[in-house]
C-alpha cells in the first residue's frame, strides 16, 4: 500500500489554505472521470488509486480486490477518508501487468460491517461477493454468483482477442441425463452439447465444468469467434451444470462419482446419440478452481477417456489431485503417461496456490507426463480466467493453417 501523489498534493494544498474544502472536493471529483486512477511509479509499475464517493454518512468502506485483499486481514484494504470531502480512497503500487476484479463494501454510519459480522467462511464469502461495482469504471465481470464486479487492467496486462464477454451470453438449453450405471449415485446430470463451427464426428470435445457460469460469461460466442477467425478447430463444447454451490463442492471437491458418470455413462450415451467418435487425445476436461481439480483428477483416473486437462487455478490444497497423480504414476506405463497432456494456469497473486502448482507441474514432468504451467499477474478470478480460456483452447487445438 502506498500514497497517491495527486491526492496527497491536493490534501496538502487544502491544509495550507491554497484550496478550500469545496475546491478539494471539486478536484477529487474531476479525478473520478475514469477509475481507478493510475499514476507512474518505478519502472513497470503504477500507483493504482481506488476512489469511492459516499451518498450517505459512512463509517468505513472496504475495497475487495481479488487477492489484493487478504480475507484474513481485511482491514489492510479499508479506504481512507479524504478530509472535508465525501470521498474515500486507497492506493497500491502494482506491476503494470496486473488485472483484478474488485468491488466496494460501504458500511452506513452506526452499523456493523457485513464482513465483520460474518463468523464463518461461507458467510464471509457471501458478504464479500455482494460488493458494489465502481460506477466510474466501465470494465465489468460477473462473479460466480452473477454479481457484476469492476475490473482493473493495468497498461501491460495481456489481453487476448477472444476474451469471454458476459454481454454476449449463451442461453443454455439444458438436457437431463440419469446415469444407468449401478456405480452412479450422483443423480441427474444437466448438460448441453454445443457444436461450435461445423464439427464432425471426431472433432475435439471440450468438457466444461461449471457450464452455467461459462454460458453466462459468454464462452460459446468467444470460442465461435476463434473458430470463425481460423484460430481454433471446429469443436464441441459440453457444458456440465454444477448443480449450485453446495452440490458443486460435493461433485468437484470430494471423491464423488461425477467423473465416473461422465466417462462411463454420459459420453457413451452422447457418442451413440450424436454419432460422435470420441478418443482421449481429443477429449479435454476444462475447469477452474474446484473444476480444475476435477479436470486433473479425471485425466489421471480415466486416461482411457480423458487425455487432456486444462486447469485454471486448481484447488491443489485438496490432496485428491496428488493422490490421483501418484496412483497414475504407478499404474500407467511410460507410453501411457506420455500421451496425457496437462495445461495448468495460476495467478502470481495466488499466494496459497502458486507454489503447489509449480511443484505439481515439476513432479508431473519428471514422471513423464506432458505438463505445462502458465502464469498471469492476477488472482483467483473470473476476470483473469475469461481472458485466457479460449486462447488456451486454441493452443491445444489450433486450426490448421492454409499453405498459400
Amino acid at each position: 500500500r502506498t500514497t497517491s501523489p495527486r491526492i496527497s498534493a491536493l490534501v496538502e494544498a487544502r491544509n495550507s489554505g491554497e484550496l478550500t474544502d469545496q475546491d478539494l472536493s471539486t478536484q477529487v471529483r474531476e479525478l473520478m472521470q475514469q477509475l481507478p486512477l493510475l499514476e507512474p511509479s518505478q519502472p513497470n509499475h503504477s500507483i493504482v488509486t481506488f476512489i469511492y464517493a459516499q451518498t450517505e454518512p459512512l463509517d468505513s468502506v472496504l475495497l475487495f480486490a481479488n487477492r489484493l485483499t487478504d480475507e484474513t486481514n481485511l482491514e489492510a484494504t479499508l479506504l481512507e477518508r479524504i478530509p472535508a470531502t465525501p470521498y474515500w480512497y486507497a492506493s497500491f503500487n502494482m506491476e503494470n501487468t496486473w488485472r483484478a476484479s474488485y468491488s466496494f463494501l460501504p458500511t452506513p454510519q452506526g452499523q456493523q460491517p457485513a464482513w465483520l459480522t460474518s463468523n464463518h467462511h461461507p458467510q464471509l464469502r457471501a458478504a464479500l461477493d455482494a460488493g458494489q461495482a465502481d460506477p466510474a469504471n466501465p470494465q465489468h465481470c460477473p462473479n460466480r454468483g452473477g454479481n457484476l464486479l469492476s475490473v482493473v487492467e493495468l497498461p501491460q496486462a495481456p489481453r487476448t482477442p477472444y476474451q469471454a464477454d458476459y454481454r454476449t451470453p449463451h442461453q443454455p438449453n439444458w438436457n437431463s441425463y440419469t446415469p444407468k450405471d449401478p456405480r452412479a449415485h450422483q443423480g441427474t446430470l444437466d448438460y448441453e452439447l454445443i457444436p461450435i463451427g461445423t464439427p464432425i464426428e471426431h472433432s475435439p470435445l471440450f468438457i466444461i465444468f461449471d457450464g452455467e457460469i461459462w454460458a453466462h460469461q459468454g464462452l460459446p460466442a468467444a470460442s465461435a469467434q476463434a473458430v470463425k477467425d481460423a484460430e481454433l478447430q471446429d469443436h464441441y463444447l459440453l457444458l456440465i451444470h454444477s448443480g449450485g454451490r453446495e452440490q458443486r463442492w460435493k461433485q468437484l471437491g470430494q471423491d464423488s462419482s461425477l467423473l465416473a458418470e461422465i466417462a462411463s455413462c454420459l459420453l457413451p450415451y452422447l457418442a451413440q446419440k450424436e454419432a460422435l467418435m470420441l478418443s482421449p487425445e481429443r477429449t479435454v476436461l476444462v475447469g477452474q478452481s474446484l473444476g480444475a481439480l476435477a479436470a486433473l483428477v479425471g485425466v489421471f483416473t480415466y486416461p482411457q477417456t480423458f487425455g487432456i486437462a486444462l486447469s485454471q487455478s486448481a484447488s491443489l490444497w485438496n490432496p485428491i489431485a496428488k493422490q490421483a497423480f501418484a496412483q497414475a504414476s504407478c499404474t500407467l506405463t511410460s507410453a501411457q503417461r506420455q500421451k496425457i497432456q496437462l495445461y495448468l494456469e495460476c495467478g502470481t497473486q495466488e499466494w496459497v496456490l502458486l507454489e503447489p502448482h509449480q511443484s505439481f507441474v515439476q513432479a508431473a514432468h519428471t514422471a513423464g507426463f506432458h505438463a505445462q504451467l502458465m502464469t498471469y499477474n492476477g488472482g483467483h478470478d473470473y476476470a483473469c480466467w475469461r481472458n485466457s480460456l479460449v486462447s488456451h483452447l486454441t493452443q491445444i487445438f489450433p486450426a490448421p493453417k492454409n499453405e498459400s
